[in-house]
């Protein structure tokens, strides 16, 4: 009798342990889905397909769109535009008139310097100076457009811009200044010498505020539908659009590499991933799969599969950066014929040695065009 209780109890404790594991299992499952949800949309970003489409003299991969890079509490509590000068972020906190210059790492406080009225709704940066918009705070006001030292934030000149209503967003391409009407939903090119519009189409949503310049193209956000524009500055017409993240979403500064965007109700100020964008020689020879590559299974624990499609023989470099665009490992280089080709890789260095967890970038170079995917390693 004793026996058979024993043996009873022992059924019941494995069973415990088997529901225990099941749990566990299930709640480690929806974890790691929710964690790589990066720009919280519900939909999970680890997904290895990709859109690929040509526009004029440029190929679009387009690829985990809208992931949050990092985020960083910005200083005040009503905060609204933003620069970057090549090294460090700026935003103005309105209400306040103040402008922060903030460490892009860790967010901390580099700077303080008094901003040239209270309601600074745009800023950019020229490459020797900070110029920031003052729209007085209501449409049918002064919007006036100063030069400041960024040192010491004296003003250097001031520029009224005629014909404007109500700006928020500015950027600046290396010769003129664009401009976002909150008030009338146009995008302006503006004249740096004498503030007058030289031209003008409508925005891409009803309610765009930010603007910013990637080195080809314009940039824009909508307070309503969360999405990020990417704007051909010719005639204004949509290139290709991303998710935001959620929330007050207000101007925009691009880096680089990522667009930084500003959520002033929760005073947070997020690096996001708008896709990679490749020039290409030849576009008409290729097809819509021609340089797709794939990394699976993504996250990677110990080894993966690298897949990729080609429409004609091709000179082919395969290789790994880290976040910091520092080469890792390159995997190959060497011709294949057309057709689809999957390489196994076992997640190691240069010098063979096992690379730390942390995101990555497989890019892949066939003379014509680069492309790139980005995975995770997480042991």
């Amino acid at each position: 009798m004793k026996k058979k209780q024993l043996q009873n109890t022992n059924k019941l404790a494995c069973l415990v342990i088997l529901l225990t594991l099941f749990s566990f299992t299930m709640a480690m499952s929806q974890s790691i889905k929710t964690s790589f949800d990066h720009n919280y949309d519900g939909i999970s970003d680890d997904d290895p397909s990709e859109t690929v489409f040509y526009q004029s003299d440029l190929f679009f991969s387009l690829k985990d769109t809208g992931d949050v890079i990092r985020y960083i509490p910005n200083p005040g509590t009503y905060c609204q535009s933003l620069a970057f000068d090549g090294a460090s972020l700026w935003c103005s906190e309105i209400l306040y008139g103040k402008l922060h210059q903030l460490d892009t790492i860790n967010g901390s406080v580099i700077k303080t310097i008094d901003a040239p009225g209270i309601h600074i709704e745009g800023m950019t940066w020229d490459g020797t100076s900070l110029w920031a918009l003052n729209n007085a705070g209501g449409p049918y006001e002064s919007n006036t457009l100063y030069e400041i030292n960024p040192e010491d934030g004296t003003v250097i000149s001031a520029i009224v811009i005629d014909g404007a209503v109500w700006i928020h967003g500015i950027t600046w391409d290396g010769q003129y200044f664009w401009m976002n009407d909150f008030d009338t939903q146009e995008i302006y090119k503006v004249d740096p010498t004498n503030g007058t519009i030289i031209s003008r189409f409508d925005a891409p949503s009803l309610k765009s505020i930010g603007l910013s310049w990637d080195g080809t193209h314009l940039w824009s956000n909508d307070l309503e539908t969360r999405k990020l524009y990417c704007i051909n500055p010719a005639d204004g017409s949509i290139v290709y659009e991303v998710n935001a993240p959620n929330g007050n979403l207000r101007d925009m500064a691009w880096d680089g590499k990522y667009l930084w965007v500003i959520e002033r109700t929760s005073a947070i100020i997020y690096q996001v991933d708008i896709g990679h964008i490749a020039s290409i020689d030849n576009p008409e020879s290729l097809s819509e799969n021609n340089g797709l590559i794939t990394v699976y299974p993504n996250p990677v624990i110990d080894k993966t599969n690298i897949e990729f499609y080609l429409n004609t023989k091709s000179d082919v470099a395969i290789e790994i950066y880290n976040q910091q665009g520092i080469l890792i490992n390159s995997i190959v280089n060497a011709r294949f014929s057309p057709g689809k080709h999957t390489i196994k890789w076992n997640i190691t260095s240069l010098n063979h040695q096992e690379m730390p967890n942390g995101i990555y970038y497989c890019v892949l170079k066939n003379g014509v065009i680069s492309v790139s995917k980005k995975f995770i390693i997480m042991r």
